[in-house]
């Protein structure tokens, strides 16, 4: 019998663009996007997730990201 390799359609990405970013987060603009993923890239926790393979291309891991509101909400200072 050949051997049959399934493959779960329902998986969801862990990666995205900055468009996919901004889909997910209703009322986030790039402008304020774009100020957090060179926070992200400038913080040595978080910036593993945020990926520039070439210059125009970025990939954000959304976990990570996620992460970042989070820990972004409760250190915030002013």
């Amino acid at each position: 019998m050949k051997s049959v390799i399934r493959t779960n359609l329902m998986l969801k990405p862990e990666w995205g663009n900055k468009a996919a970013i901004l889909a997910r987060y209703e009322g986030l603009n790039i402008h304020t996007l774009n100020r957090w993923l060179g926070e992200m890239r400038d913080n040595k926790q978080f910036q593993k997730g945020v990926v520039n393979p070439t210059h125009k291309l970025v990939w954000i891991n959304f976990k990570q990201f996620q992460n970042f509101l989070f820990w972004k909400q409760h250190n915030y200072l002013k």
